[in-house]
C-alpha cells in the first residue's frame, strides 16, 4: 500500500531533520569523526545520527515493512563513540533518548512482512563528505518491486549545480516531485527538466564519478557525435543532477560487488528520474527492479 499524505509528511520531516543533523555535524568540525567498519569504509557521526532519526519514524509508521540500512548499532557499542551520535539527535529532535534505544533505531529492520521495502542511506557518499563534497540523505520504498516513494537530501554542494544544493526532493511514482529548501523548509515549485534533443554535435553533460580528486571518466559515451562535457560528482545527488536538467546521461560502470544490500545507493534516485520523465535500466536497457528478491 503507498504511503498517506500524514505519512509521508512525516518521513519528508524526518528526512529534512537528517539532513539538517549532517549539516550540524559539519559546522562544528565533527565531520571528520569517522571510524573504519569491517568493510573498511569509513562510518561517521552524521551517518549514525541520520540512520536513527529516519528509522525511529519509519518504524513508527510502518513496523510491518522491511528495511534495508547502511549502518549497524555494532558500530556504536562503544559509548564514547555512541555519545556524540545521541547528542546531535537529541539536539535535532528536541527530545532525549537513551543509549539503548539510540541502538535500536539505527538496528531497526522492521517485521519484513507487508511486501514493501525501505532503502535508507543516511549519507551517500560519505568520503565525500568528509572531504566537504557532494553527499546526499536517501530514502526509497518499493512495494513488491516496484519504486513507490522516494526522497532525496542534498545538504550541501557547489555552486555548478544551484538546482539541487541545498534542497530536499520527493518524488511519487505517478504524482511527479516536490522540492524544498534546507535551510527553512520552504517548498519551491519544481518543473521536470524536458527530454534533451540529443542532436548530433550538440553538448550533451555527462556525470562522472569522483572520488576526491580523482575523476572516473566514463566510457562508451561517443565524443565525435557530440560536445561531451563532463560532470564530476559524488553520491547519489548526480540522480538529482539529472532530474534537475544539469545533466543528460549517468552511466555506471557494473561491479561485482553490487548487490541487493546497495539498493540504497539507488532507490530514491531512480524513482526521482523516472518522474522527471528520464529512464534508468541495465546495460540492455532493461528496467532495473528495486529488491524483489528482498521484499
Amino acid at each position: 500500500m503507498p504511503l498517506t499524505q500524514q505519512e509521508i509528511s512525516i518521513i519528508t520531516d524526518a528526512m529534512m531533520k537528517a539532513s539538517q543533523a549532517t549539516l550540524i555535524v559539519r559546522e562544528r568540525g565533527m565531520k571528520d569523526a569517522s571510524w573504519s567498519k569491517e568493510d573498511k569504509t569509513p562510518v561517521t557521526i552524521a551517518d549514525l545520527a541520520s540512520q536513527a532519526i529516519l528509522l525511529h519514524e519509519v518504524a513508527r509508521i510502518r513496523p510491518a515493512d522491511r528495511v534495508h540500512a547502511e549502518e549497524e548499532a555494532e558500530t556504536v557499542m562503544e559509548e564514547a563513540k555512541a555519545q556524540p551520535v545521541r547528542d546531535i539527535v537529541e539536539e535535532v529532535l528536541g527530545t532525549s533518548i537513551s543509549l539503548g534505544e539510540l541502538r535500536d533505531r539505527i538496528q531497526y529492520r522492521g517485521e519484513g512482512t507487508s511486501g514493501a521495502s525501505w532503502f535508507i542511506d543516511p549519507i551517500d557518499g560519505t568520503k565525500g563528505y568528509v572531504a566537504g563534497l557532494f553527499y546526499a540523505v536517501a530514502c526509497g520504498r518499493a512495494i513488491n518491486g516496484k519504486l513507490s516513494e522516494g526522497w532525496m537530501g542534498v545538504p550541501s554542494g557547489d555552486e555548478r549545480m544551484k538546482t539541487i544544493t541545498g534542497k530536499l526532493f520527493f518524488a511519487q511514482s505517478g504524482n511527479g516531485i516536490k522540492r524544498w529548501t534546507i535551510a527553512d523548509g520552504a517548498e519551491e515549485v519544481f518543473s521536470a527538466s524536458p527530454a534533451p534533443s540529443l542532436e548530433e554535435g550538440g553538448r550533451l553533460a555527462v556525470i562522472g564519478s569522483r572520488a576526491h580528486d580523482k575523476i572516473d571518466t566514463p566510457e562508451g559515451v561517443n565524443t565525435d557525435k557530440w560536445q561531451v562535457e563532463l560532470l564530476p560528482m559524488d553520491s547519489m545527488a548526480k540522480y538529482a543532477a539529472l532530474a534537475s536538467g544539469a545533466a543528460e546521461l549517468y552511466p555506471r560502470n557494473p561491479s561485482p560487488k553490487f548487490g541487493a544490500q546497495y539498493y540504497w545507493d539507488h532507490a530514491a534516485g531512480a524513482l526521482l528520474v523516472e518522474e522527471a520523465g528520464g529512464k534508468i535500466t541495465d546495460l540492455e536497457g532493461k528496467p532495473i527492479e528495486i529488491g524483489r528478491a528482498h521484499v
